[in-house]
């Protein structure tokens, strides 16, 4: 937009332009040396879309010619940047120690200052990118500098111009309502658009049709037709089997040998034709798989193995698919075990020896993202099965071993990309992805089947780059860069657009796609090719140029193809040439202007006229001398016709007449301009610093003329306008009585420049403050090892500081956390509280910039990939945010540095057997290959020297060694010491444990068996001396044997553990006799058996339960209880010896329950108890047989006796309106006085 397009909004609104502008140059650009330059941070792009925005605009991408030029771009961007430290993209590229500028291809050598670390970058940065930005750079740069950077990542980017091209987008912006007045758009004729391509089809089987479409736009409507192969007309005069829709091509029972083919729509009104970009009909096809029985694979088994398809030819694509024996057993995604890559391979990360079978492999023909299907039904085919033979014994467990595919190759824009990783190893395997840079996955990006396999859908380029797949396995860790390189078939980011020029005019039309690979351009109009006419229309690369435009040659629609091995994209664009008078229609200026008293203001001449116009002004009738262009005076004029007044008088007041003239006419338009007082911010915001999380406010309160005009306030952020409802941290408010903004709960994010702006219809007055957010740090940057500085255990690590980390707060401190390729994401700090200026020191001594830091990070595991991050602390604590993780490093294999721990004996083992155990050391714990294990022991106190053993393994856990069996039960002394294929590493402390324990010999001498109840007897014995030479080892307990009289075979057994002289036996029949014996167990076994004794059960307990069970109030802390009683009558039952109350509170359950033991009277008084609660009662009888069965449920309280229950709604009933009983109202009624009668009392 320009600054005129803006003076219309002016004088629509009465309002006028005022303040600081880039005369000259169009709205939004700044002005240095006579050239324009835009800085675009709001939408940020990658390298070539941000080339494309600039080209588009007749600009370049910024082009630093020397230093002055550099101080100018530094010194903008440390004024608005400062906050967001954004990368912003140039033209420049880096080349083997040389700068060149794609502007012009300058070439330029004297850059080394100019770099934001200080120096150029090495060489091997510059091969995996070349592309040239500016970021914020250290002490030594005072300001931003060059940097190397990815030209895939969305970043901000400086734009060049001279102030001569900035002028012709005057005429470039113009659009089809210019000069026709105020006529409806919608009668305006303009020529064909395409407003949706063709797509390519695949067409698989033999459909009953297939069809192509394209849409166009127009006024009037555009026509269609078709070609084939670029000449080739397609219609229904050339075969029946076509019909045309509309923009819809339609083949019926499509044929390859006739209607294979690449098409393109051509669309055509009165103003023009064009074409469509190319969209191709192919035929896929499957073959079939060779008749010839594959080879056997032959693996080991528990090693990796791969099986292929041999799949036959396809077009466009096959997807693969396994199974084995037959159809119905599929080989499905998440098998830990197989994997189905997209290449057709079937893996094995561990072949078992179940897998030894034969399988199958299925192909279907797909079409790829770049085309669409006409489909009847797609082939597939199977082939012959393929036999897996697994051979081999165990060998231990090994590393895995990755293989990787990207699909589809090359990697396109817009298709789903599919990255596999998958690996040999020993079982379990665990995959995890990580981009290398360190940035986000982009959106739509996904993990599935055991994240083995990243898709990342409808990928854009910003998604290049180099992935890594790390896999941790039971015998370590392994990880693979996949370097993903997108292409794309080309695409504008901006099209060429309209242009309305004037007669003769020079044209120059510009075009620029992005495409990878890069693209070759062609252009066309109406559909023809554009062949050079020397001096009349020319084609320079991506360049038209027409050197005196001519409306009968030259109008019409035109088209510029850009062109790579993916397809041809089109751009369009129409040219029309306009010749009239100056007319202010549409822009006319207003009758009256208001402008404020010493301030600024800006008059617009909105005058539409080609050819352009000359244009002079004139106050009150007399011309007034201006240069455009010359706006440094007390009134000036810019170069599209705006009046300047600066530090406007009163004198300045009158009539004001625009007045332009070209070949056709001219046309004058004029306007009283009034000098009014103007509008003063007498409160303005001052710089202002909170902590985060606090609420901030600062002032802004205007005086003015409030008899004549309303005044509104308005907020920006870094030169945004802040939205109230999108952030609503930010609050409009007033704080003693002056206007002002809160910013409530402030975060790091809202540190920048806010801008207050007063308003009324005429004036605006702005002012700027400062709000610094302070708090815990922000995150360093730039962590790194120094290569030469790693050893087993340490390493020297760097980072770098900014002057704004601190968040208003120096910092002090850092700590330094790793995170282990073993254990991915699994971050643990290692080193805390490293001095800020120790860490200084340090990276002085060692060479580093000014903003660098560095430390020796000490205690580190040998063989281990290691990542850093740095997080620093200040006095308001430890910051929220780390440094991104460093490139991985691995510290070098050594001898094992970690002694084995819990070491301990095993007293349950075989008898005769010393057993020594540890718990093994942990995978980052290894220091190298080939882990074992080094043990010592002996007799404790045994002059002799220590016996030595070596176990192999790393997940070893156990040494057993033979004592004999006479050396049972005794103390030795023992350490354990890991080694690998580098040595032996530190043994641990002596440990003090006992050999086996040898099996007890002594017997165990019975007492008596009593009968206990009906299902019970009890039995006791002699306790066994608890000593070594008795028990030979440990007391661990007794084993109780016991069987019934009749069926000895049958024996049952329970072991008490401890030392015991009786228990009683449960669980047994009624009245029946039964052998037991008891022998004594140590953790060697159990002892010989002893004597045994005979033991009888009563008969059974009473089988009836009370019934009629109901309960009185007797006195405020007890009830009386009366029940039916029972009797004993039957032959297996001993005689009833009285009755059990059992009472728990409702709440409570009956493991709680209070028993009250009664004589055989069916009446008892139950005493204790609390008011105001809900009781359970239940009764029983018993008898030697034991306790009887139990009544139901009773409740009940002490007010008022029963309390009726009801089981279909789980809820005691206390109002008759839930229970209607008759009874139940009697008992609510009792319970209610009862309550009365106790509060009276």
């Amino acid at each position: 937009m320009w600054t005129f397009s803006v003076f219309i909004c002016v004088i629509i609104a009465f309002k006028g332009i005022y303040g600081q502008f880039s005369f000259g140059c169009p709205l939004g650009w700044e002005i240095y040396n006579n050239r324009c330059y835009k800085f675009e941070k709001d939408n940020k792009l990658i390298f070539e879309e941000a080339d494309s925005a600039c080209w588009v605009e007749g600009a370049t991408l910024l082009q630093v010619d020397d230093f002055s030029e550099h101080k100018f771009v530094s010194d903008w961007l440390m004024k608005h940047d400062l906050h967001d430290g954004s990368v912003w993209y140039t033209s420049g590229a880096y080349y083997d120690t040389y700068v060149t500028w794609g502007g012009d291809s300058h070439l330029d050598t004297t850059g080394a200052n100019l770099w934001a670390d200080g120096k150029p970058p090495e060489m091997d940065i510059s091969i995996k990118f070349n592309t040239i930005a500016y970021v914020r750079g250290g002490p030594r740069m005072d300001g931003y500098g060059w940097e190397i950077v990815s030209p895939s990542i969305n970043s901000a980017y400086i734009c060049e111009m001279s102030k001569i091209e900035a002028q012709g987008r005057r005429i470039e912006d113009r659009d089809f309502s210019y000069g026709q007045g105020n006529i409806n758009e919608k009668y305006i004729e303009r020529g064909p658009v395409m407003t949706e391509q063709p797509v390519n089809v695949a067409v698989f089987g033999a459909p009953p049709s297939a069809f192509i479409e394209c849409k166009a736009k127009g006024n009037p409507n555009p026509i269609y037709s078709w070609t084939r192969d670029q000449n080739e007309a397609v219609n229904s005069k050339l075969n029946n089997r076509y019909t045309l829709s509309a923009g819809r091509f339609t083949i019926q029972d499509p044929v390859e040998q006739e209607d294979a083919g690449e098409y393109q729509c051509i669309a055509e009104n009165k103003l023009g034709k064009i074409l469509s970009n190319p969209a191709k009909i192919v035929f896929g096809y499957l073959q079939g798989f060779s008749p010839v029985k594959p080879e056997n694979v032959q693996a080991n088994k528990f090693e990796g193995s791969r099986i292929s398809c041999l799949a036959p030819a396809a077009y466009p694509a096959a997807a693969f698919s396994w199974f084995y024996r037959s159809i119905a057993e599929p080989i499905f995604e998440e098998n830990e075990n197989m994997f189905v890559s997209s290449s057709g391979y079937l893996y094995f990360s561990e072949v078992q020896p179940t897998d030894g079978r034969k399988y199958f492999c299925s192909v279907t023909l797909i079409a790829t993202s770049e085309f669409e299907t006409a489909i009847n039904q797609p082939p597939s085919r199977i082939s012959l099965g393929v036999d897996l033979i697994v051979t081999g014994t165990e060998h231990g467990y090994f590393k895995p071993f990755i293989y990787t595919h990207t699909f589809p190759s090359p990697a396109l824009r817009g298709s789903n990309i599919r990255l596999e990783c998958v690996a040999y190893g020993s079982l379990p395997l665990k995959y995890s992805w990580r981009r290398e840079d360190g940035r986000d996955f982009e959106p739509g990006t996904v993990m599935d089947d055991l994240n083995r396999v990243l898709t990342i859908k409808s990928a854009e380029l910003e998604a290049e780059g180099n992935y890594i797949c790390t896999v941790n396995g039971r015998a370590g860790v392994e990880s693979k860069i996949i370097s993903l390189t997108i292409e794309t078939k080309p695409y504008f980011p901006f099209d060429i657009g309209n242009r309305l020029a004037d007669p003769g005019q020079e044209l120059k039309w510009r075009c620029k796609a992005v495409a990878r690979p890069k693209a070759t351009y062609t252009w066309y109009k109406n559909g023809e090719l554009i062949q050079n006419i020397p001096g009349v229309i020319e084609v320079h690369k991506n360049n038209l140029i027409i050197y005196s435009v001519d409306s009968d040659r030259d109008e019409g629609m035109y088209q510029c193809g850009a062109t790579n091995v993916h397809g041809t994209t089109f751009s369009y664009g129409q040219l029309k040439v306009l010749s009239f008078k100056p007319t202010f229609e549409r822009h006319p200026l207003p009758a009256e202007v208001q402008i404020p008293h010493g301030g600024n203001f800006t008059l617009p001449c909105m005058v539409e006229a080609a050819p352009i116009p000359d244009v002079v002004w004139m106050k009150n009738g007399g011309g007034l001398p201006l240069t455009p262009g010359e706006v440094s005076g007390h009134i000036g004029m810019t170069l599209d016709n705006s009046i300047v007044f600066n530090i406007i008088e009163f004198s300045d007041q009158g009539l004001y007449t625009c007045k332009a003239s070209n070949i056709n006419g001219e046309a004058t338009n004029s306007t009283s301009v009034k000098v009014i007082r103007g509008i003063s911010i007498a409160t303005a915001p001052l710089d202002t610093r909170v902590k985060v999380n606090k609420t901030a406010f600062m002032f802004c309160q205007a005086s003015y003329d409030s008899l004549h005009f309303d005044l509104t306030y308005q907020w920006m952020k870094n030169g945004h306008v802040i939205n109230f409802t999108l952030d609503t941290h930010y609050i409009q408010s007033k704080k003693d009585g002056l206007d002002g903004l809160y910013i409530s709960n402030a975060q790091f994010k809202h540190t920048g420049r806010y801008t207050c702006e007063a308003r009324t219809t005429l004036h605006v007055d702005r002012r700027s403050a400062d709000l610094f957010v302070e708090g815990p740090p922000g995150a360093p940057a730039g962590a790194y090892v120094e290569s030469t500085s790693v050893t087993a255990n340490s390493v020297r690590l760097s980072w770098t500081v900014s002057p704004f980390m601190g968040h208003g707060n120096p910092v002090s401190r850092y700590h330094v956390e790793a995170e282990m390729s073993l254990y991915p994401d699994q971050w643990e700090t290692i080193a805390t509280d490293i001095p800020e200026y120790i860490a200084m020191n340090e990276a002085i001594d060692f060479g580093l910039r000014e903003d660098q830091r560095s430390a020796v990070i000490k205690n580190l595991l040998p063989d281990i990939s290691y990542s850093f991050r740095v997080r620093a602390i200040n006095d308001f604590g430890i910051g929220h945010e780390a440094s991104d993780g460093s490139v991985s490093i691995k510290t070098p294999a050594t001898a094992p540095v970690t002694v084995p721990r819990n070491i301990r004996g095993l007293e349950e083992g075989k008898v005769g057997t010393l057993n020594i155990v540890w718990d093994p050391l942990d995978i980052s714990e290894y220091s190298g290959p080939e882990v074992g294990y080094n043990i010592y022991f002996k007799k404790k106190d045994d002059p002799k020297d220590f016996l030595h053993a070596k176990v192999e393994g790393a997940n070893e856990t156990m040494y057993t060694h033979l004592v004999g069996l006479d050396n049972y039960y005794l103390e030795y002394s023992v350490k354990v010491g890991a080694f690998n294929k580098h040595g032996s590493g530190p043994n641990s402390t002596l440990h003090d444990i006992m050999s086996a324990e040898g099996m007890p010999v002594a017997t165990v001498l019975m007492g008596d068996c009593d009968n206990y109840n009906g299902t019970a007897f009890s039995m006791s014995w002699t306790p066994i001396e608890d000593t070594r030479e008795v028990i030979k080892g440990r007391l661990k307990g007794y084993r109780v044997r016991y069987w019934h009289l009749d069926f000895p075979e049958y024996v049952t057994w329970r072991d008490l553990y401890g030392q015991h002289d009786s228990t009683i036996i449960i669980g047994l029949e009624d009245n029946t006799n039964y052998w037991a014996s008891v022998q004594v167990m140590n953790y060697a076994g159990v002892g010989p058996i002893g004597e045994i004794r005979l033991a009888e059960t009563f008969h059974l307990p009473p089988q009836q339960y009370p019934r009629h069970i109901e309960v009185w109030p007797h006195s405020r802390h007890s009830v009386r209880v009366k029940w039916q009683g029972i009797s004993t009558t039957r032959w297996d039952e001993e005689t009833l010896q009285g009755y059990i109350i059992r009472i728990w509170k409702v709440q409570e359950d009956i493991r709680t329950a209070r028993d009250i033991v009664l004589d055989k009277d069916p009446e008892a008084i139950v005493d204790n108890l609390q008011v105001k609660t809900v009781y359970v009662m239940r009764v029983l009888g018993y008898s030697i047989g034991g306790d009887g069965a139990l009544s139901p449920h009773t409740y009940f309280t002490v007010e008022g006796g029963n309390v009726p229950f009801d089981p279909t709604t789980t809820q005691f009933c206390f109002n008759h309106e839930m229970c209607g009983a008759v009874s139940l109202k009697l008992s609510v009624f009792l319970i209610s006085l009862l309550q009365i009668l106790y509060i009276i009392l």
